[in-house]
């Protein structure tokens, strides 16, 4: 699972929040995605629509008998889903005081990683502000899943990159590079392999210790 946790501050209206989220998920088809087997193999199914209620749990009532927070967003974290009938995303609301909120977001590493963590955010982040102004619509512009967007922002870093790329090396050594032959510092064989080897070389206490003292820093 991917899990984290957003620190909210200021009066949050329940109603948009929960209406925000669903939207969230009637955008974005991946969140609506479950994984079944059909004679041995994997397809996968997108369910047409989901209703999610998002849990409240209100630690601001006698806040020294409530558990930990960190507590009860690590058991959370535990979560396993069923990738056949399961919703493969889940959240929970945790109320600290009026002015201080705490979501946590969990979901199935399958349909979710790091590049989709800033679409989420920002799509939240519009639908609730917009929402909340009473001039929210849904923008045809926005493609059906986060996977789309992940294709194409990836997609056009990778050739943005290799163009670049492509353009140093073109600068740097012309079309036509000269070939230059060092002296190995063992004979070449006469097919080229690409063999290796282990060499094992033991550090004395002293050294190991500065080496991890020095990660630590």
């Amino acid at each position: 699972n991917i899990a984290f946790k957003i620190e909210l501050t200021g009066k949050l209206n329940y109603e948009v929040f929960s209406f925000s989220i669903n939207e969230l998920l009637a955008i974005h088809e991946s969140f609506r995605l479950n994984f079944i087997k059909t004679e041995g193999l994997p397809y996968k199914k997108v369910q047409p629509s989901v209703e999610l209620e998002i849990p409240v749990i209100d630690l601001s009532i006698n806040p020294t008998e409530n558990p930990d927070l960190n507590h009860l967003i690590q058991n959370e974290c535990k979560s396993t889903f069923d990738l056949e009938k399961d919703l493969l995303v889940k959240f929970m609301l945790y109320k600290i005081d009026t002015n201080h909120h705490v979501v946590l977001f969990v979901v199935h590493h399958i349909i979710f990683d790091g590049l989709s963590m800033n679409i989420f955010l920002s799509d939240l982040s519009e639908i609730y502000n917009s929402k909340l102004k009473g001039n929210y619509t849904r923008k045809k512009s926005i493609p059906g899943s986060i996977s789309d967007k992940m294709i194409v922002n990836t997609t056009t870093n990778e050739e943005h990159l290799c163009k670049k790329n492509h353009a140093f090396w073109l600068n740097l050594l012309g079309l036509n590079p000269e070939t230059s032959e060092f002296t190995p510092d063992f004979p070449r064989p006469s097919e080229k392999n690409y063999e290796g080897d282990v060499y094992i070389y033991l550090l004395p206490t002293n050294e190991t210790e500065l080496i991890q003292s020095f990660i630590r820093s």
